[in-house]
């Protein structure tokens, strides 16, 4: 017997067992498999790209109002914000003030890049059961990239909207189990969606036309009633809606609009830039708006308006409809990075729900993986320069923080930072400042980090220390020769300058031009000038670019000087004058 087997094993054909090994060793790549692992791999890239995109930067806008004004107090918790519901953001921003501070802004990026990437992850799941794995990659590619919509992806503070789009998916994905624990989640996730941000509603609306088509059973109410009710208890105790009248007949075109620039964005189209809200959304969007149109209107016609189909766009015309009504009244475009996100996200998700059941041949599903890759590349552009527009805004910010610290000893509680990014729609106050600061801390440059700051952060310091100290020439008699530290001559541009014991004789070239200038390093004590001509006085510390504050009248003399403070950079006074002047250490 034994011998018989050992035959038969010699017979077999040369590597027949190898063979058999290997396909055990890879049965496990099943394409469900692959494809998740593809995922996987995008996720892992888009998150690293992201996190590099938002490098060195730091709080941003809304970020520094709820720092500075919204980080402690239970009032706040259910006071609108720019009316919204706002409880689930900033409760997560309390929590990383508590325990993370704002020192280090790396926190916040996670945060943002975690909600981006868990609102991709559910459009994924939630298009791979109805369009396939294929097709379900590039839907969620599209959106992890999307340019556009660059403030809901690299501005930790739209973690707000990104949640509620992610819970109403979410949401969608539940009632799909069509049982209760499913049902039960879905509440769940409506009530999460509402106390993030108005999209909420748009999610709500939706949700109210699934419930009611898809079920047809008003038992199953109670799973939108119960989060609508407690929304609508919030709204009548807290919130003053800024709806318009007049806002509600812009929402046709604001509509149409918003659809085109979601196509446009989502194909990498959009022509947009961080300086640019319009770009090329309405000259590509429109005509491949109207053929997607168009071709949903052609598959509802042969198989009939399924209820999802219905939900989703009500929740798209939802949300239209609220920006609209809230917005248009005051200046506000259906284009905002911030509206695109939700806009390409509801589009998406209208488009998977439409193909469902369609079956593409292998050359269509060539160009759409070709497209989705174009759109991807085009976007890429689009937020690495929204990165680098984040990353410009954070030195500025810092260096004005770092200038309040300079000059904390001359500031009044009320003194309102005018040189801060976003002023005047950031207002930060002394005394909010640094009653912030000792709370949470402080992300601003300390004085000797200061000067290493770029060109422009400095220059925004040196023009908020000019405010802190009030700079400006006092009315006086000329110092006396003798006393006072001389100047020290910097530069000289079409003039003649000589020392005379502790002052500086300054003396234009004989054909005067409006260039003629001395600059002098500003002693300790201060300078005192004088001269026969009009005299523009201009004073600069960090930065390079001077600042004029103020013109001596010819035959007059005045001084000017600088509180002492912790920074050891001098100042510097650039002195321009079409007559002879005379600069002495005060």
């Amino acid at each position: 017997m034994r011998a018989q087997t050992l035959t038969r094993e010699r017979e077999q054909p040369p590597g027949r067992f190898g063979i058999d090994a290997l396909g055990e060793r890879w049965r496990w790549a099943t394409p469900s498999r692959l494809t998740w692992i593809a995922f996987g791999f995008m996720l892992a890239g888009g998150a690293a790209f992201l996190l590099h995109l938002t490098r060195g930067t730091t709080l941003w806008f809304d970020d520094w109002l709820w720092a500075l004004y919204r980080r402690s107090g239970t009032h706040s918790l259910l006071t609108p914000y720019n009316d919204h519901f706002s409880l689930v953001p900033i409760l997560i921003y309390r929590l990383l003030f508590a325990t993370q501070g704002i020192g280090s802004y790396v926190p916040y990026r996670v945060l943002i890049t975690v909600g981006h990437l868990l609102c991709v992850t559910l459009l994924f799941v939630y298009a791979r059961r109805r369009v396939g794995d294929y097709l379900a990659l590039v839907a969620a590619a599209l959106l992890l990239f999307l340019g556009p919509g660059w403030q809901n992806i690299l501005w930790p503070f739209q973690i707000a909207w990104v949640l509620s789009v992610a819970a109403g998916i979410a949401a969608l994905l539940a009632l799909d189990r069509r049982d209760l624990p499913g049902d039960g989640a879905a509440c769940l996730l409506l009530a999460i969606s509402l106390a993030c941000s108005s999209v909420g509603v748009a999610v709500a609306a939706g949700l109210v036309v699934a419930i009611a088509w898809e079920r047809r059973n008003w038992r199953n109410a109670w799973i939108v009633a119960l989060p609508i009710g407690l929304y609508i208890v919030w709204s009548l105790a807290y919130q003053d809606a800024s709806l318009r009248s007049n806002g509600i007949f812009d929402i046709p075109l604001w509509a149409a609009r918003s659809a085109a620039g979601a196509v446009s964005s989502l194909l990498g189209l959009s022509g947009q830039t961080t300086s640019d809200q319009q770009g090329t959304i309405l000259e590509f969007g429109v005509p491949l708006a109207l053929v997607g149109l168009v071709g949903a209107l052609l598959v509802a016609f042969r198989r009939g308006l399924r209820p999802r189909v219905a939900a989703l766009v009500t929740m798209a015309l939802a949300f239209w409809a609220l920006t609209a009504a809230g917005r248009s009244f005051i200046g506000g475009t259906p284009f905002a990075s911030r509206y695109l996100y939700v806009d390409a996200a509801f589009v998406l998700l209208v488009a998977v729900e439409v193909a469902q059941g369609v079956r593409l041949g292998r050359p269509a599903l060539v160009l759409v993986g070709v497209a989705g890759v174009a759109a991807v590349v085009s976007n890429l552009g689009v937020l690495r320069e929204a990165g680098g527009y984040l990353r410009s805004q954070a030195p500025v910010a810092r260096a004005d923080l770092g200038a309040l610290e300079i000059g904390r000893t001359h500031l009044q509680p009320g003194y309102v930072a005018n040189q801060f990014p976003g002023y005047p729609f950031v207002v930060v106050r002394a005394g909010a400042y640094f009653a912030m600061k000792r709370s949470i801390g402080s992300p601003a440059y300390s004085a000797s980090q200061l000067p290493a700051a770029p060109e422009p952060a400095l220059e925004v310091a040196d023009g908020e220390l000019i405010r802190v100290y009030r700079l400006a020439l006092t009315p006086g008699p000329a110092a006396a020769v003798g006393l006072g530290s001389p100047p020290r001559i910097d530069a000289v541009t079409g003039a003649t300058v000589v020392p005379r014991g502790r002052c500086v004789a300054y003396r234009p070239a004989p054909i005067t031009t409006t260039s003629e200038s001395v600059t002098i390093t500003l002693p300790p004590s201060g300078v005192s000038l004088r001269g026969t001509a009009p005299i523009t006085v201009s004073v600069r510390r960090f930065g390079q670019l001077f600042h004029p504050v103020a013109t001596l009248q010819g035959g007059a003399s005045a001084r000017l000087s600088v509180p002492a403070d912790q920074a050891a950079t001098p100042w510097h006074v650039q002195v321009q004058s079409l007559g002879p002047a005379v600069m002495c250490g005060a």
